[in-house]
């Protein structure tokens, strides 16, 4: 059996007893049965309507909680999200941003931090990229400010 689910490579898979989910470089996300492969719903990330706002929005890793209701979706963009799905109904709610990181869209760089600055005194650090981003984050939260 085959079955063309993506335009482009697809970079990730997971099978649970229920689901097999598959991400691509196109940005979508399949979700079909397990064993019988029926497709059972998808979506691509950079649709507005679903409100990922990925700075590159590629599936490069898919996973989905024990109970099966919560999915994550990890981007080429150096991005983390976390969204309830709903698959019978396919629905989505509004995804939240677990992280997220230094991106260049450049082939020629690896997207490396080049400068770091830690502040003890309030728990915060600043980081450099070829990006050519300078980002702010707070190492007790864990987040980017």
């Amino acid at each position: 059996m085959t079955l063309k689910l993506h335009q482009g490579h697809l970079d990730a898979i997971t099978v649970t007893p229920k689901y097999v989910l598959t991400g691509g470089k196109d940005c979508k996300v399949n979700i079909l049965q397990t064993g019988t492969l029926n497709p059972l719903h998808s979506f691509i990330l950079t649709d507005p309507a679903l409100g990922f706002n990925s700075i590159l929005g590629k599936v490069r890793a898919i996973a989905l909680n024990d109970t099966e209701d919560i999915m994550y979706l990890g981007t080429l963009g150096a991005e983390i999200y976390q969204v309830r799905v709903n698959i019978a109904a396919k629905r989505l709610e509004k995804p939240k941003k677990l992280v997220n990181g230094h991106y260049s869209p450049s082939a020629k760089y690896t997207n490396e931090v080049w400068g770091l600055e830690v502040t003890p005194d309030t728990d915060k650090y600043i980081t450099t990229s070829d990006d050519g981003t300078l980002r702010v984050w707070d190492a007790k939260l864990r987040t980017q400010i």
